[in-house]
């Protein structure tokens, strides 16, 4: 199922499972969010059928405020990082050299592979929905991942996204921009737990 918001005035589509159905409290403390603030587009990538208690994820078209959080099923219970996406590049890019369209890009993703499919779709779409399907189809449309895609708008000096990553396998996030694009996208792709 592919759902994408637009954070217009006049255009979003399906219903969205409310953030607070998850438990965050519920064990192993894996839990991965993602806060997002003044976005321009956003898709999420998910299976046709998903535990809405181990993802859940909400549109706020007031605030312009989008929050997501996912069970993440990682391998060991490992440390949870932060890291934050604002209007300027990264001060770290460390992934550019894996694609000669790349402006600057920033990973917490191990797996090397996933994380050049991952570079290579978005290079070569552009719009939000177009990366979330393309990275999930590559995958093979496992029934235990999803993918995020925001959009972000370099003009807006308020926009924000902190999230949190897992340094594992089964969580793989990259910050890039091309300079075929006047956006850069943060892609998130997590396994969940089908508990």
């Amino acid at each position: 199922m592919i759902t994408m918001r637009f954070l217009l005035p006049f255009v979003f589509l399906f219903a969205t499972v409310q953030a607070d159905s998850c438990d965050l409290t519920k064990e192993p403390k894996t839990w991965a969010s993602i806060y997002a603030h003044n976005v321009v587009s956003y898709a999420i990538q998910t299976p046709v059928k998903y535990p809405e208690h181990t993802f859940c994820y909400q549109n706020d078209m007031s605030s312009k405020t989008i929050t997501v959080h996912s069970h993440v099923h990682i391998a060991r219970n490992n440390m949870v990082y932060n890291d934050t996406v604002t209007t300027a590049p990264p001060s770290v890019s460390n992934c550019a050299n894996f694609n000669s369209q790349l402006v600057y890009c920033k990973n917490h993703c191990i797996d090397t592979p996933v994380l050049k499919a991952m570079i290579d779709i978005a290079v070569n779409n552009s719009l939000p929905s177009a990366v979330s399907s393309g990275i999930y189809q590559d995958m093979g449309g496992p029934p235990d991942w999803t993918v995020s895609t925001f959009q972000v708008d370099p003009s807006p000096a308020n926009l924000e996204i902190d999230y949190e990553y897992y340094s594992d396998r089964r969580f793989c996030a990259v910050q890039l921009k091309a300079n075929n694009t006047p956006y850069s996208l943060l892609i998130i792709a997590a396994e969940f737990y089908l508990y």
